[in-house]
Formats: structure tokens, sequence, C-alpha cells
């Protein structure tokens, strides 16, 4: 049984893109085809016996011997206890990887990732961002404890998204030593990290290209491919807007939201996070 040596756990908008396509480099590092199919977590199993865990551990059939296998997920870092207890019970000597961003910059850009914005919303961005969905999982000394609760702390490595910025492959040398491969092989990074800078907007187009999408059989024998083409980039254009720059009263109470879990995630990982906190 083929099973991963090495998880990166998150965190959701931390750069878990890039570090899946620098690890995915390493000559000696086997990933599965697909990443974020999370299937640890959205596969619904207690043992590896069970049929329905096959469809997770089919991910790592394919990985040759003398390959370190491993799994990048951007939302197990920040999933409930059951699923820590799950992870530990069955992967119990996995070594463990997060990588945390400043969580106000992270709530702000998994916004604009994951809300399609109705009209007047992108002025009153207060009234949405302000959820669970979008707050939690930037409380990383709250995770960060639960996870510590069951698994040993030896078994992780904490990294800094700031880090990834300045200097990847200094970064990407560390997580390379720490999963066991050459920590000398240098990755391609030159093609930016992966951020979204638009926003994407629930107007007349979105509308109308849900509906050519849904009557598209029709449209095929009435329209020329080069024109449905043309149509349906056109309105997808129209669908997003840039993304506006995060406004200074909504960062100032994001600040203060997360003041306390910043100040605990410093004690907890011993690094300077305090930058995070400056307006």
């Amino acid at each position: 049984m083929k099973l991963p040596s090495f998880i990166l756990l998150g965190a959701h908008k931390g750069g878990t893109t890039s570090i899946h396509e620098y690890l995915d480099q390493h000559p000696n590092v086997y990933l599965p085809p697909v990443k974020g199919l999370d299937l640890l977590k959205a596969v619904k199993f207690e043992s590896f016996d069970e049929p329905a865990a096959q469809v997770y551990l089919e991910q790592f059939t394919d990985a040759p011997d003398n390959m370190v296998i491993g799994e990048v997920s951007s939302t197990y870092l920040h999933q409930r206890e059951n699923f820590i207890e799950k992870l530990n019970r069955l992967l119990p000597n996995t070594k463990l990887i997060a990588i945390l961003r400043n969580p106000i910059d992270r709530a702000y850009s998994s916004l604009f990732w994951k809300h399609k914005f109705k009209p007047g919303e992108l002025e009153n961005l207060d009234s949405i961002i302000f959820q669970p969905k979008y707050l939690n999982p930037g409380c990383y000394a709250t995770h960060l404890t639960n996870f510590f609760s069951h698994c040993d702390r030896e078994r992780f490595l904490i990294l800094l998204f700031d880090d990834l910025k300045r200097n990847p492959q200094a970064l990407m040398s560390r997580i390379y030593d720490f999963v066991g491969v050459a920590s000398d092989f240098e990755p391609d990074t030159h093609q930016k990290l992966h951020f979204n800078p638009t926003a994407k907007v629930d107007n007349w187009s979105a509308k109308l290209l849900k509906q050519t999408q849904t009557l598209n059989q029709g449209l095929k024998q009435i329209v020329p491919p080069s024109l449905r083409s043309a149509l349906r980039e056109k309105l997808q254009k129209n669908t997003q807007v840039q993304k506006p720059t995060l406004p200074l009263a909504l960062q100032a109470k994001l600040v203060d939201y997360y003041r306390d879990e910043v100040y605990a995630l410093e004690d907890l990982i011993g690094q300077d996070c305090s930058h995070w906190l400056k307006l």
C-alpha cells in the first residue's frame, strides 16, 4: 500500500498551488495528478481496508518505488478535530507542512476567489467578509493547537507565505530537506505566484452566459463555432471587474478580529508575525 510520507495542509489562498508546482518539478517527489481533491476529507472512510478508501489510495498507486510521495491540500489545516483524529490514526508518521499567509490578506483573497458579487456589494464588503467561511481558515493558532493536541509537534514544518514571496528557492529548499529529497534542486520559480486580480460579478452577462450554456446544443445548430466562442469570451470578460484595494477601514476591522490569534500564533510557533497587524 502506497501512502503519502508528507502532506501540505494549507492554508487556503496561502500559496499552496505554487508550492505544488515547485514540489512537482522535483525528480524525486511524486504528487497525485490533480491538486485540490482533498480526498482524505471528501471521502468518508475510517480505515484503509474500507472499499471507499480506494478512491484516496488510487491517487498514489502510480508512484515509482524510489520517489517520495506527497499530497498537497489547501483545506486540511482548518478542519475539525474528527478529521485531525482520522489523519493521525491513518497516517501517524506522515510529515505535515503548513504555509501561513497574513490572515487579513488571506481572508480578502478568499472572498474574491469564492464570492460572486451582486450589484452594490463591492461598495459594502463588510456585510460579506465577516462570515466564518472567509475568516475561520485564518485562525492559525486555533487550528495548529488542535493539530498539536493530536499530532507530535516534531512532525510539523511551519512556514510563512512572506518567505515564499521573498525567496521561493530558499523556502523550497527547506521543504525538500524536510520531506527527505535533495534540497539543492532548483525549481523554476520565475512564474508569478497565483493571484486573482479580478472580482466575479453576478450581472446580466453572467445570467446570459448561464443561459447560453443551457442552450448550447440549440445554438450549435444556428450559430457558427467561431461566433459562439467570441460571444462566450465576451460574456465571460464582462462577468469580471478589477478587484478593489482592501479599504483601510475594513483592514482595521480585520486586524482587530485577528489580533489575539496572531499573538497566540507567535507564542505557538516562535516566529514574529507582528507585521500582519500593521495598517
